[in-house]
């Protein structure tokens, strides 16, 4: 967990999700049982291996109505641990947030109570969303079923699925910095300590799009010098496109943090951390060469 008391001020800067509403919905109503999650050793529920959302699909399945209008919803799951913390999760139920839970090492009940939606029940996802391989420690999560009254759903079973991408229905937030937000908030962070800036995703600069969003908010007048959080060998090009775009009069670290996505040792891996070396020199030389003449 975060000490929240040494922390004096963040500001997280994310892009915004694409509204996936109607796709969800859509894949639910049509094609919801025809794709197959991957199972670990074909038992014991579903291991997310990366941030990413699991879906339940309710919308065939009638659930009677609790007391007071409510649902309790539970949740069996559990997680690893790396650098001293374990998996995360956020229940989304119909596209809205409800809830999270820090996972143990063992099997555990994480029970919710939501208001009954309205519109009916149509999907249950978890949304792992604190990932990270930290000297040989790897977080994931373990989902092994959701239950609602006497209805519980496998985790293996037709009526889940593994979705990779980035959404508003499956993520519960509109932003990656608001879900960002969500978690520093529940490791311990002073929800009036964080302020949340977004941008529109572009395909390629993501960082440039980023910077400029902290430029154009007021937040950037207040501040003579901030440290930027960022990973492996992307660190380099962040302090850089920070340090043109807030001028000399403001004093720019970083903060790096060990890269998530390839592991070391195998050849394979060697090859694609070799491709993350050219691809991020080659961005670093594109920001210098835009940020140093006339880009700005």
């Amino acid at each position: 967990m975060i000490n929240s008391d040494s922390v004096t001020r963040v500001i997280i800067i994310g892009k915004n999700y694409p509204d996936d509403s109607d796709s969800m919905i859509t894949m639910f109503q049509n094609d919801f049982s025809e794709t197959q999650p991957t199972v670990k050793n074909g038992k014991g529920g579903v291991w997310l291996y990366t941030n990413s959302s699991f879906a339940f699909n309710f919308m065939d399945i009638p659930v009677a109505c609790e007391l007071d209008d409510s649902l309790t919803i539970q949740i069996k799951a559990k997680g690893s641990e790396s650098a001293g913390c374990f998996a995360h999760f956020n229940l989304v139920v119909n596209g809205i947030y409800h809830g999270r839970a820090f996972t143990t090492a063992r099997d555990s009940v994480f029970p919710f109570i939501i208001p009954q939606p309205q519109e009916g029940l149509q999907s249950i996802i978890i949304h792992f969303d604190n990932d990270l391989v930290h000297q040989n420690h790897d977080r994931n999560l373990n989902i092994i079923s959701v239950k609602i009254g006497h209805i519980e759903i496998e985790a293996n079973d037709q009526s889940a699925l593994l979705i990779k991408d980035d959404g508003k229905y499956s993520n519960g937030f509109i932003s990656q910095a608001d879900e960002r937000k969500n978690y520093l908030i529940h490791s311990g962070v002073a929800p009036q300590k964080i302020t949340t800036l977004s941008f529109e995703p572009v395909m390629r600069n993501q960082t440039l799009a980023a910077t400029r969003a902290f430029t154009s908010s007021p937040s950037s007048r207040e501040i003579s010098s901030a440290n930027v959080v960022s990973s492996g060998l992307h660190s380099r090009r962040t302090w850089l496109t920070y340090k043109r775009v807030l001028g000399k009069e403001t004093q720019v670290g970083v903060i790096n943090f060990e890269q998530s996505d390839y592991r070391k040792g195998s050849r394979e891996d060697n090859i694609l951390q070799f491709q993350h070396l050219i691809d991020e020199a080659s961005s670093y030389l594109f920001n210098w060469i835009y940020l140093t003449f006339g880009g700005g």
